[in-house]
């Protein structure tokens, strides 16, 4: 029993009756993802927050929520292009809980008329993924001076500074294209590789400048030779070979 309900104050016990409702009223939280369903696109999660409840002496006593199952996880989207990411076990997010019941909508899309009249209610949460506790930030901390899609390490990350847009990884970058990969540079266009730099193509590859420079030594397989250039020519006949510059 609330010690508040002995009062014999008629706006204390209105100022009780406002809490009870608003503890009845759920808005957001923050919860803990205990499991995803890539299919469904939704989470089980954990709130982060406890309840109270009482114990049959009255005394209050804390519990954890019933986990929260079929959230909705919300992936930044629209005009048809989505950004996704992995949802782990133990990622921290937000939930969202709706002002009616989205059942209908969830499964049919569209406007539908909610299937129970339910308000805020724990079953119609949305889990946005991302938010985080002190334990969890992020180390290095966010760039406050750029844009990232970044590792949580800090690794590997495409941001963009200024003007510049930066690719940087400790691993491979690797471009997949079923048609064309086109380059237009307006300055000088620079490929520094420390190990070997390899180029294969099943078509033909095409290179257009006033002036190509090769540094160091050049081995060219297979060459059919025609151009007109000046300079001292090493070449070979069209039956191929190897040809050292």
């Amino acid at each position: 029993m609330d010690r508040r309900e002995r009062f014999k104050d008629h706006e204390e016990l209105l100022r009780l009756s406002q809490d009870a409702f608003r503890l009845q009223f759920w808005c957001a939280g923050p919860g803990i993802i205990k499991g995803f369903d890539p299919q469904e696109q939704t989470v089980t999660v954990q709130l982060a927050i406890k309840g109270k409840v009482a114990d049959p002496t009255g005394r209050q006593v804390a519990v954890s929520m019933p986990p929260l199952i079929h959230c909705p996880v919300v992936f930044p989207g629209g005009g048809g292009y989505t950004l996704t990411f992995p949802v782990a076990v133990g990622d921290e997010c937000l939930v969202v809980f709706g002002d009616r019941c989205i059942d209908a909508w969830w499964q049919n899309g569209g406007e539908q008329l909610p299937l129970e009249y339910r308000s805020h209610d724990l079953s119609d949460g949305f889990a946005i993924v991302g938010p985080r506790s002190l334990p969890r930030m992020l180390d290095p901390r966010t760039d406050t001076a750029a844009v990232q899609l970044r590792s949580d390490d800090g690794q590997a990350f495409v941001e963009i500074r200024g003007r510049d847009v930066n690719v940087t990884t400790p691993a491979t970058v690797r471009v997949t294209a079923g048609g064309d990969v086109v380059a237009q540079v307006g300055g000088t266009a620079t490929v520094h590789a420390a190990g070997a730099a390899t180029v294969r193509s099943d078509a033909s590859i095409a290179l257009a400048a006033p002036q190509i420079t090769f540094d160091g030594n050049v081995v060219i397989n297979g060459v059919n030779w025609n151009h007109k250039h000046t300079g001292v020519r090493t070449g070979t006949d069209a039956s191929g070979g190897q040809e050292n510059l």
